[in-house]
């Protein structure tokens, strides 16, 4: 399994638009990504501007999928007017331990 994490700031007054199009994104990846097992987007308590993507993906094909899927390729431009810096993304190989999923 591979996991990602994004840290994303956003430009301060643009949160509600930002969280606008997370929420549509997340809602056409649980729909058409059966291979994503996790996409949740969040935001620090400490820093409003801050948000961080959690991603879960059951294998590098699953995540390929994702990261050419149009409604993610098409909604890149639009993101990047929100970003106060570029995003750091890390890419996580899952250790096989028992988890909490359910």
């Amino acid at each position: 399994m591979i996991g990602v994490i994004a840290r994303i700031r956003v430009i301060p007054g643009m949160e509600r638009s930002f969280e606008e199009i997370c929420q549509q994104l997340t809602a056409k990846v649980k729909q058409h990504e059966p291979g994503c097992l996790l996409y949740q987007v969040c935001r620090s308590n400490d820093d409003r501007g801050l948000y961080v993507t959690m991603e879960r993906y059951v294998d590098a094909k699953a995540l390929k999928l994702h990261q050419e899927a149009s409604y993610i390729v098409e909604t890149e431009p639009l993101h990047s007017k929100y970003f106060a810096e570029q995003p750091t993304i890390e890419y996580l190989d899952l250790l096989p331990v028992a988890s909490l999923s359910r």
